[in-house]
């Protein structure tokens, strides 16, 4: 099994071995002992991690349109919404962890490549985002479980979220030159280069 399906099945257990060991049982009799990330996605109906960063990605770049257009292929797909909302959030909370221990936890179940996309991707974001997306999802899964249209729920949530994101007043420009600064010049503050004297 490759490392990208394992880490997918160590999510999915959160933390109980008995619980990958049922998963692991179950794709024995469904692959025949030969596991795929694709056959290890298709068993927990969860979506491929790369939707989860494009997400991100699209929030980032304030592009509703994308967003959207992600949502509709997902359906398409046959992906369920609600699954997909779980796991977005557990995805930003690997972000938030990230952004304030300034390392991806070793407990989390990531492969090297995408600890690492990761990384770029927390430093692309600011933490008021993060919360602020973290915090409408819940409000999906909240009222999801009350009956409630989850694709209408993401579908704002996004719109919101981007919106956001895309907010062009000087502060959050300056906020997005710094988080670009720290991303390429990694254990530098950009912010005390600017009151050095010998900087100017």
């Amino acid at each position: 099994a490759p490392d990208a399906a394992l880490a997918q099945i160590a999510q999915s257990a959160r933390g109980s071995f008995r619980d990958a060991i049922s998963i692991f049982d179950q794709l024995s009799v469904t692959t025949g002992n030969s596991i795929s990330l694709p056959s290890v996605l298709r068993l927990l109906g969860t979506v491929e991690e790369d939707a989860l960063f494009r997400t991100i990605d699209l929030a980032i770049d304030g592009d509703t349109r994308g967003a959207l257009i992600l949502v509709e292929e997902l359906v398409e797909k046959g992906h369920n919404l609600g699954k997909f909302v779980t796991d977005l959030v557990e995805h930003l909370r690997r972000l938030m962890l990230l952004q304030h221990l300034e390392e991806v936890p070793e407990a989390l179940p990531m492969t090297p490549e995408s600890s690492e996309r990761l990384r770029n991707q927390a430093n692309q974001i600011d933490e008021e985002t993060v919360l602020e997306f973290i915090d409408l999802l819940t409000k999906v899964i909240q009222e999801e479980r009350r009956g409630s249209d989850s694709r209408l729920l993401l579908e704002l949530a996004l719109i919101r979220v981007a919106r956001s994101a895309s907010d062009s007043t000087p502060s959050t420009i300056l906020e997005r030159i710094e988080r670009i600064e720290r991303s390429l010049n990694p254990g530098k503050n950009p912010a005390s280069e600017q009151t050095n004297p010998s900087s100017s």
